[in-house]
């Protein structure tokens, strides 16, 4: 099941503000139950944010706030700075925070956060499915 959430304020606007659509995707899994947010939490049901962003965020600290109540229920959140001006990324997501320069590299390096994601899964021995 893929969950995608869009908001848009303003498309003229100069700031990023990523926890605006992170702090719906935490309230829609606050809104889980109690056995469904346990299997998130324990790693039964894996559950990734992936953000893809063309500019540093408007509100870092909030961003980084939300990204840690995701993380803290089992929740992977990835970042993707799409251009040089996405300086931030590397640290707000860290450690799944990727800056790419150039458009060309956009499959290789999230292809490079789903490889280490799979390794991660083998090492812990985790089950792995195919899709």
């Amino acid at each position: 099941k893929v969950f995608v959430h869009k908001h848009l304020f303003d498309p003229s606007a100069t700031s990023t503000r990523e926890d605006i659509s992170l702090q719906k995707i935490l309230g829609k899994l606050k809104s889980l139950s109690p056995k469904e947010l346990d299997k998130v939490k324990s790693g039964e049901q894996q559950h990734v944010v992936v953000v893809f962003t063309d500019g540093d965020s408007g509100n870092p600290g909030q961003t980084k706030k939300v990204i840690e109540n995701l993380r803290e229920l089992g929740v992977e959140v990835w970042g993707l700075g799409m251009t040089k001006k996405a300086k931030q990324i590397t640290d707000l997501f860290h450690p799944h925070g990727l800056l790419i320069k150039s458009p060309e590299d956009t499959s290789l390096k999230l292809k490079q956060l789903i490889l280490e994601r799979v390794h991660d899964n083998i090492r812990a021995k985790k089950p792995v499915r195919e899709i």
